[in-house]
C-alpha cells in the first residue's frame, strides 16, 4: 500500500486510471481492484477522488493559485468536474471553502 500511495502522490495531477494503479503494482486490473477493495473497503476510483480532494483543500488553504490551476494540479479534467467533486466531498464549492478560511 505504501508503494501505491507514493505512486498516487507523485502522479495525482495525471489522468490516472485503475489500470495505471494496477500496473504500478504489477497486478492485473481485476486482481488489483479486488485486493484494494478488500483492504480499504473502497473502490480505487473513490480512493483517487479522496486524495485529489484532500490535495485541493491543502492548496486552497496554502496557496493563491486559481481554482482552475488547483483543478489541474489535482488531476481533474475540468473546473466544473472539480467543483462538483469538491462540493460532493466537502459540502461547499471550492471558492466558498477558500472564502470561509479568510
Amino acid at each position: 500500500m505504501d508503494r501505491l500511495l507514493e505512486f498516487v502522490e507523485a502522479h495525482l495531477e495525471d489522468d490516472l486510471s485503475v489500470e495505471d494503479l494496477a500496473k504500478a503494482l504489477d497486478l492485473s486490473r481485476f486482481h488489483f481492484s479486488r485486493i484494494f477493495r478488500t483492504t480499504t473497503s473502497q473502490s480505487p476510483y473513490q480512493f483517487l477522488l479522496e486524495r485529489r480532494i484532500r490535495r485541493s483543500t491543502d492548496l486552497l488553504r496554502s496557496s493563491t493559485l486559481s481554482i482552475a490551476e488547483i483543478a489541474t494540479k489535482c488531476g481533474f479534467r475540468s473546473v466544473p468536474q472539480f467543483e462538483e467533486a469538491f462540493r460532493r466531498g466537502i459540502g461547499v464549492r471550492p471558492i466558498r471553502y477558500r472564502a470561509d478560511l479568510e
